[in-house]
């Protein structure tokens, strides 16, 4: 079981923090949500609809029933109970159907009228900005405001230094003290784009990594929703930038949770804020290709994981790089990624997502656009070599030594071979 209290707002010399008692089996604890004195006055404590959200998938994944002191919203009560928690449950026995023990209610909140998306500077967001620019989108619906939530995200720059059960744990000095570094600076560069484009900066400090610790990935819409809904006197609306399209839905426990966010996310409103999946009608392909006409990205792009600049090894680093080149762009984006590194590295970045294409659908997406648009491209040739090599790495186990020593040197003499001819 896990109970959450009534929330409170505490006020701090230079912060306000919407906090609640939360105890999970025997651990009690104070889950809170912290804004800078200005927002102060837009957080929530007559309803528990942020800690609820918050934890929801947490509670499934474990088999945890919630019970709240306070009530939820009225219309977010109706879509957990009746849709959200019983179609997670159904399509996978990894999600428990379980209890929620609270009433509802309907009073109305008055809230400023801001429209929100989170900012990471990554090809989503910074698409759904693009998209809802002024003139681009329905009056009324253009962003007003950029967020910059601490929710987890900053966690996964632990990898590949530390393993996912000790970034999870928190309980390492190195982990903790990378992790609080990389979300600081990551603000600053976050608050210093919005700035140069005029948008205040809404920025959300919480503890939920540490009182519900789980892979942020299976959790991380419902994490960010549960910071807006903190502020509901603040938004009336908020685009969650998807990832992922809606022919690749998949409700899996397991699963990162953008594979449903356009189910999921819209679950979470209420009478006073409507969330919104943003972007999912377009490829990541198609996004890039958008970017590239959006100067504001030149300078911003930020597609990195594990560092405070795009560190053009990753995946994601190599998957946006493989884009822009095949786009024809990659030149606009000199100050953001290291072109002479990738120029050495291109027939390996081209295998890895050949590699990739078989199992990451946002692989696949890159991989058409190679066949398609470089179709007789020299260094083809030179991909489909390290491709191979690249299988026969993740088949190494299952080959005898010896052979394995007889294909890296049949590989070696036909990537010379190879070479010798392009250079002709």
């Amino acid at each position: 079981m896990i109970h959450i209290g009534q929330p409170q707002i505490v006020e701090k010399p230079h912060n306000s923090r919407l906090q609640a008692k939360v105890k999970i089996g025997n651990n009690e604890t104070e889950l809170w949500f912290e804004v800078s004195k200005e927002y102060g006055e837009y957080l929530v404590d007559d309803r528990a609809d942020a800690f609820v959200v918050a934890l929801v998938n947490y509670a499934m994944i474990h088999g945890f029933d919630i019970r709240s002191e306070a009530p939820l919203s009225q219309k977010l009560l109706y879509q957990l109970k009746d849709h959200y928690i019983p179609t997670l449950s159904l399509a996978d026995t990894g999600f428990r159907r379980i209890e929620l023990d609270c009433t509802a209610t309907n009073r109305s909140l008055k809230n400023a009228g801001a429209v929100g998306c989170g900012m990471s500077c990554g090809v989503d967001a910074l698409t759904t900005l693009y998209l809802h620019s002024e003139g681009r989108c329905t009056p009324g619906y253009e962003i007003t405001h950029l967020t910059f939530f601490n929710v987890g995200a900053a966690m996964s720059a632990n990898r590949p230094r530390h393993s996912m059960e000790e970034i999870y744990a928190y309980e390492n000095k190195a982990i903790r003290e990378r992790t609080e570094y990389v979300n600081r600076e990551r603000f600053k560069k976050v608050e210093q784009f919005a700035r140069s484009l005029g948008f205040p900066i809404v920025r959300v400090e919480s503890n939920i990594m540490e009182v519900a610790r789980i892979d942020f990935s299976l959790v991380h819409p419902q994490r960010n929703c549960a910071a807006v809904l903190a502020l509901q006197k603040l938004f009336k609306a908020y685009y969650i930038s998807s990832g992922v399209k809606p022919n690749d839905l998949r409700i899996t426990a397991g699963l990162d949770a953008a594979y449903y966010d356009v189910f999921a996310v819209p679950m979470f409103s209420t009478d006073a804020i409507q969330f919104y999946s943003s972007g999912g009608s377009y490829s990541r392909v198609e996004k890039t290709k958008m970017l590239c006409k959006y100067a504001p990205s030149y300078t911003a792009l930020d597609v990195c994981w594990r560092d405070l600049a795009n560190c053009g090894e990753c995946g994601k680093c190599v998957r946006t790089l493989v884009t822009l080149d095949l786009l024809g762009r990659l030149d606009r984006y000199a100050s953001v990624f290291d072109l002479k590194e990738y120029e050495k590295n291109r027939e390996r970045n081209i295998a890895q997502i050949l590699v990739n294409a078989r199992t990451d659908p946002l692989a696949r997406e890159v991989a058409d656009l190679f066949r398609k648009s470089r179709p007789n491209l020299r260094w083809h040739r030179f991909a489909v070599y390290y491709a191979l090599l690249s299988l026969f790495m993740l088949a190494k186990r299952a080959i005898p030594r010896k052979t394995r020593s007889r294909l890296r040197i049949f590989g070696t003499r036909m990537y010379r071979a190879l070479r010798r001819i392009d250079m002709s």
